[in-house]
């Protein structure tokens, strides 16, 4: 979950980067050099603009799948942190999770200068 704690694992230097360059997605890594992760609650909105969640929209064909076009298979989701009709542990760490990836963007961005 998002934390303080869970926060002091994230490396220093050399953040965002990219995972594989042959795959343009830059990734967040903590300080042993695995890729950082958080698990919170949110809702997946579907229907918004920013989700695309078709079953292979990022796959190059619907035919002949080969098992290297499996494993790059990309999805996005846009999410909602939770409202007060959750529980309230919940509803905090939906929050703190939102906050976390926002401070990270805001690092990244600051680092390119925007």
């Amino acid at each position: 979950a998002a934390s303080t704690t869970r926060l002091s694992v994230i490396a220093g230097t050399n953040n965002p980067r990219f995972w594989d360059p042959k795959i343009c997605s830059e990734q967040w890594y903590d300080t042993k050099g695995e890729p950082f992760s958080l698990i919170f609650p949110a809702l997946i909105e579907p229907t918004e603009k920013h989700s695309h969640i078709d079953p292979y929209f990022s796959l190059p064909t619907l035919k002949q799948l080969e098992l290297r076009d499996v494993h790059t298979v990309k999805a996005q989701f846009q999410l909602q942190t939770l409202d007060d009709s959750y529980p309230s542990e919940a509803v905090v760490c939906s929050k703190k999770a939102a906050n976390t990836l926002m401070l990270l963007i805001s690092k990244c961005e600051s680092i390119r200068g925007k």
